[in-house]
């Protein structure tokens, strides 16, 4: 029989670990690192669908890089008419969308190619024809026991084949899949070892910020509770606790009536009925009592700006605020917002589009060809006029200094236009420099 181990260190459970006790068992501050547990694919799904923060956090980059579209070109041709056309029966728009947004949730998502090949365990073929996409989540669509373990292949590590058993359909048999038919939608995971035990996925983006959203809802639910008490009611009666350490329940039973008759009353149209006291009673006493909130809005934005620094979602966007909070489009925040969208489109979108439109091109593939994502965003015609006339102002002021000529003007700013003579062209210049003052005033803010 084995003794205790008296030397035995504490163990916190509280997502922090010290490997060698060092510091005493309860000092975060020392020799302590931060490690955390790993979220199942179910788990994920229950705070995604359970959680609107959480929903908006998954959904709305994903919404945003799909928004501005996006074309296929092959060399100098352009073919997204003719691409989107054989795209468009499959439903891409919807795929895309389900896809992107689950591989985010719950660590990866699958996208089943469809054909009428009686055996799914074989590889796509040259004569299988593509039908149908259905895309299914990390929790239906798992890896099985073989990985591809070919150096040479640009799949090596993943899994060979899946196996496939739709949530809901749990008494129907697991199908084995091969892996040629399923388009991975899925980020780089941080290790190959992280596959295996993901059960061929990757880690779930509310992984990690599930104790960011579950702080932040506690605080917003924590001061929304602080209403019913916001002026809390106070009655000071006299021989309040005699009356109710009394044997004699008929006091106590007295006492609950009196509060049940003033709480009945109270009203901010009815007066509330106190007893004026008498010489040998001091009488009842009502009284108010509010509840400070000094610093609750400052403790509130900064949850939220943790959170937005969690999630990367600007915080005029995380709390529903008006678009004006995103309106200066030089600012750091609305740069950094759309460099994170477009890092939804590379490792998510692109990656998708390029593997399906192989898929349904087959021999047909282009020899050169690439998917190019539009703008995510574009200037209104204020800031294009706007832009214009700095231009157009910058450049009068380097004509009349001397410091560039005017041919060099036209050059950059009318390249197609047919050699003129300087004069000519100086006297339309400065036309152009005074139509554009004209409109100065309903462009620039006042």
């Amino acid at each position: 029989m084995s003794t205790p181990d008296t030397n035995a260190k504490a163990i916190i459970s509280d997502a922090f670990a010290s490997p060698n006790g060092s510091g005493g068992s309860f000092d975060k501050r020392t020799q302590y690192v931060l490690s955390g547990r790993v979220m199942s694919a179910n788990a994920a799904i229950g705070l995604w669908t359970s959680s609107d923060v959480a929903q908006l956090i998954v959904d709305t980059p994903v919404t945003e890089a799909l928004r501005p579209g996006w074309s296929v070109t092959s060399g100098t041709e352009d073919i997204t008419e003719q691409v989107k056309a054989d795209l468009e029966d499959l439903g891409i728009d919807v795929v895309l969308s389900d896809a992107v947004r689950k591989a985010r949730a719950t660590g990866g998502a699958g996208i089943l190619l469809m054909s009428q090949d009686a055996d799914l365990s074989k590889p796509w073929g040259k004569t299988s024809k593509l039908e149908g996409l259905m895309v299914f989540d990390a929790s239906e669509l798992t890896a099985g026991t073989e990985y591809i373990t070919s150096l040479n292949s640009r799949a090596f590590g993943f899994p060979a084949y899946y196996n496939l058993q739709p949530l809901g359909l749990v008494m129907e048999s697991i199908q084995r899949i091969h892996h040629t038919r399923v388009v991975r939608v899925c980020p780089r995971p941080f290790t190959r070892s992280s596959i295996i035990v993901r059960l061929g996925w990757s880690q779930p983006i509310l992984e990690t910020l599930a104790s960011v959203i579950k702080d932040f809802e506690i605080a917003y639910s924590e001061a929304l509770g602080l209403l019913p008490d916001w002026a809390q009611g106070s009655i000071t009666m006299t021989g309040l606790l005699r009356a109710l350490t009394s044997t004699d329940s008929a006091g106590a039973q007295a006492i609950a009536a009196r509060y049940k008759l003033l709480d009945a009353s109270r009203s901010l149209h009815r007066p509330i009925p106190l007893d004026a006291g008498d010489a040998s009673s001091p009488g009842e006493k009502y009284e108010r009592h509010t509840t400070p909130v000094s610093g609750l809005p400052e403790l509130l934005d900064r949850a939220a700006q943790r959170l937005s620094m969690a999630s990367r979602i600007p915080v005029p966007i995380l709390m529903g605020q008006s678009p004006s909070g995103l309106g200066d489009t030089g600012s750091t925040a609305t740069r950094a917002w759309y460099a994170y969208v477009g890092t939804i489109q590379c490792d998510y979108v692109r990656p998708t589009l390029e593997a399906i439109l192989r898929v349904l091109w087959g021999a047909r593939e282009p020899a050169q060809w690439k998917v190019e994502f539009n703008p995510l965003w574009a200037p209104t015609s204020q800031e294009e006029a706007q832009t214009l006339l700095t231009t157009a102002q910058a450049y009068d002021i380097l004509v009349k200094a001397g410091a560039i000529a005017p041919d060099e003007v036209r050059a950059k700013v009318f390249p197609g236009l047919a050699e003129s003579s300087e004069s000519a062209y100086s006297e339309s210049y400065r036309s152009l420099v005074s139509e554009l003052n004209k409109t100065k005033n309903e462009v620039e803010p006042k």
